[in-house]
């Protein structure tokens, strides 16, 4: 699929599956004093919530932070031409 479309609808595509990783990661994963990260799904109760590492909640902060940046980009890049 080639034209403008594709490439505009791609981009925002990108942006939003960005900002969707940077909401779940928000949303799904706390900081619970002398547990550590948790992943907890919203509205769950505490005494469910399963140990996770914290650093697969940074993973996806980056990723996601990543993911939007680059659809700002190329967005931005296209509108220039």
């Amino acid at each position: 699929m080639s034209g403008k479309g594709g490439d505009a609808l791609g981009n925002i595509i990108m942006i939003l599956i960005g900002i969707g990783m940077i909401v779940f990661a928000s949303s799904c994963f706390k900081d619970i004093p002398l547990i550590g990260t948790v992943y907890l799904m919203p509205g769950d109760n505490i005494l469910n919530a399963k140990i996770a590492d914290p650093k697969l909640r940074y993973a996806l902060f980056l990723a996601g932070g990543v993911f939007t940046a680059f659809g700002i980009f190329m967005q931005a890049r296209k509108e220039g031409q």
